[in-house]
């Protein structure tokens, strides 16, 4: 039996099987994916002790006595992986030259894979031009009108036509924003 800290957890392995074999089956953690069961793609990448290793090809007993860290364990961060990789690719830099700090993204809605990279990239290209720190805030309406993939909504449109000419709508948006406390049903009316 081996006693691996994950996530700030001990957790105990009772085979020797590939580290990454252990985390999705085993403990079903889900951000560690086998994309090549070689070490080539990344994609199984884990924090061992504060550094990158890859978890598809290393066995549960080498990590005895590490702390080995998951997205999981990063509270509700999403994707920091890559956030890190494209703003050490926008700044060209290399990556172990660059710090992310990234705020936590709640909810469980998805779609901040891609999002938090490009924003984060701005915010990083406008810190180095301004040779100082950057901090961006989205009012709701901005966050609406910017960010994808994270507000879904059920819609209800109730249109009046009379000679092939609209004379009237009522239109109920209903939204899933969780979290966002300053979100509420959007309700519009044009006549």
């Amino acid at each position: 039996m081996f006693t691996l800290n994950i996530n700030g957890e001990d957790v105990f392995a009772m085979s020797d099987k590939r580290l990454l074999l252990f985390l999705r089956d085993d403990l079903r953690i889900a951000s560690v994916k086998d994309g090549c069961s070689e070490g080539a793609c990344g994609t199984c990448m884990v924090l061992v002790d504060g550094k990158a290793l890859k978890a598809c090809v290393q066995k549960v007993s080498k990590f005895v006595g590490k702390r080995i860290l998951t997205v999981e364990g990063l509270s509700d961060l999403q994707c920091p992986y890559y956030v890190h990789g494209a703003v050490a690719k926008a700044l060209g830099y290399e990556k172990k030259d660059v710090q992310v700090i990234q705020d936590v993204t709640g909810g469980d809605l998805g779609g901040k894979e891609a999002f938090p990279s490009i924003l984060a990239c701005q915010t990083a290209v406008a810190a180095k031009k301004a040779n100082k720190p950057v901090k961006v805030i989205f009012e709701r309406r901005e966050d609406m009108e910017f960010t994808s993939k994270r507000h879904p909504s059920i819609c209800t449109y109730k249109v009046a036509v009379k000679d092939g000419e609209i004379t009237g709508m009522d239109i109920d948006a209903v939204q899933r924003t969780l979290v966002y406390t300053a979100a509420r049903p959007i309700r519009g009316c044009l006549i």
